[in-house]
């Protein structure tokens, strides 16, 4: 059962538009990756132009990944497509902070597109991340 503060939490959200990530990968880099603890400051419902691969290393809460509203749970692995909302929420008590609750990793899609220019052979990964669009989640 989802305790009512989170319920508001969530119905807040919801209703907000989305808050835009700036995500930037270093120079020479190809990709953004951090584990990240909760809460945290970016922990927000938000979207970006970049795919994001999101892991929950432990906890448990609700997912809000665009239309989306539903559990999740440790290990669940999401894909999230350019600028598809999202946000995950745990539900834990007041003053707890959960380390190292996420691994995220964010990358252009654009860069895979070039990338398989020069390897047609990974030309299936335009399926994945046109699936992404609308998220795609591993548990």
């Amino acid at each position: 059962m989802v305790h009512d503060n989170a319920q508001n939490r969530m119905r807040m959200r919801m209703l907000a538009s989305p808050q835009f990530e700036r995500i930037a990968a270093m120079d020479g880099e190809s990709f953004v990756w951090r584990i990240d603890d909760y809460p945290w400051q970016r922990s927000v419902w938000n979207c970006h132009p970049e795919v994001e691969i999101h892991l929950i290393r432990h906890s448990t809460g609700t997912a809000l990944i665009g239309d989306f509203v539903g559990d999740f749970r440790a290990g669940d692995l999401t894909i999230v497509g350019s600028w598809l909302p999202h946000d995950w929420i745990s539900h834990y008590s007041s003053g707890e902070r959960l380390m190292g609750r996420d691994l995220v990793i964010q990358f252009d899609p654009n860069l895979v597109e070039r990338v398989v220019e020069v390897f047609p052979e990974l030309s299936t990964i335009n399926d994945l991340l046109e699936r992404s669009l609308n998220g795609v989640l591993f548990s």
